[in-house]
């Protein structure tokens, strides 16, 4: 079985939060982070997520959406 999905493009892992989105026709799973260290699956940090997925969803939309930006970290934002 995989990690709990809670919706809206969140998952939630045993210590971080996942943020799952579709860009250009490809699945993306990144981990969330805040200030530079990955975000632990509390109260606030799932509240947080979702405005960030909601966000990210809106960008792609209106063709905004920028990797980089929003997971600098990640290896594929290079």
């Amino acid at each position: 079985m995989g990690a709990p999905k809670i919706g809206g493009g969140v998952e939630l892992r045993a210590k971080s939060i996942r943020l799952c989105f579709v860009w250009d026709g490809v699945r993306h799973k990144e981990t969330l982070t805040i200030g530079g260290m990955v975000a632990a699956p509390t109260a606030a940090n799932i509240k947080h997520a979702h405005r960030v997925a909601q966000d990210i969803r809106y960008r792609i939309s209106i063709g905004a959406f920028d990797l980089a930006e929003h997971f600098p970290e990640s290896p594929r934002a290079k």
